[in-house]
């Protein structure tokens, strides 16, 4: 149960990131190296 509820908590983290554009991947993208 705590499982499948833990699961859900981070799709929705997924869903809201990539509505935000995937900020982090364009970060991780754009930073110098």
């Amino acid at each position: 149960m705590q499982r499948l509820l833990y699961r859900d908590v981070m799709l929705e983290n997924f869903a809201v990131m990539a509505s935000l554009g995937c900020w982090c991947g364009a970060e991780d993208e754009g930073a110098p190296s």
